[in-house]
């Protein structure tokens, strides 16, 4: 979306996560991971001892598996912060590489605007947000619209051509962000 200035504005999310809540849920997730091996050996070495009555067994067997289901929702909620501040910050990058990207374009088209001594034309009607092709050609359609899309000159067309190359790009770099998240 494209504010009047010309900047362009995203939905600002911010960090719900501070770096040392982050921080403090991978130490506490170390732990607790630790302390869930150290239980996983107990309620084994449980089920091996065949000198301990079946029902003292069974009652011992039964702390240490809740004591262990106990470790498991807060490892849970661990890795669910340590996450999130992850999604988070690879959020910003993105929308940091976006803007940067953006800016870069809109200052191209406006030298280029201003080369050409050309202005940009108002549109009648505000744009729609339409989120398929099919969707799209239904509006044009209801509104009496036939749709044609055509790239005048092969200029324009190599110019699409690295836009979307760069899109492309920077998708493959959120793809990588992600990977690391």
């Amino acid at each position: 979306m494209q504010s009047e200035k010309g900047g362009y504005i995203f939905e600002d999310l911010g960090c719900t996560v501070s770096d040392e809540e982050s921080e403090q849920a991978e130490r506490e997730l170390k732990l607790l991971l630790f302390e869930k091996g150290l239980l996983e050996d107990i309620l084994s070495s449980i089920q091996d001892a065949g000198s301990i009555d079946p029902s003292d067994r069974e009652r011992i067997y039964r702390k240490y598996d809740d004591q262990l289901r106990s470790i498991e929702e807060r490892i849970g909620r661990c890795r669910l912060v340590v996450k999130l501040r992850k999604l988070e910050l690879g959020r910003m990058k993105l929308l940091d590489m976006l803007r940067d990207r953006l800016e870069n374009l809109d200052r191209e088209i406006m030298e280029i605007r201003s080369t050409l001594g050309k202005q940009r034309r108002e549109s009648r009607t505000k744009p729609e947000v339409v989120e398929s092709k099919q969707a799209r050609s239904r509006v044009a359609e209801a509104r009496g619209v036939k749709q044609v899309e055509v790239v005048e000159d092969l200029g324009e067309r190599d110019e699409l051509q690295k836009l979307q190359e760069d899109i492309m790009a920077t998708l493959e770099k959120l793809e990588q962000l992600d990977l690391e998240l």
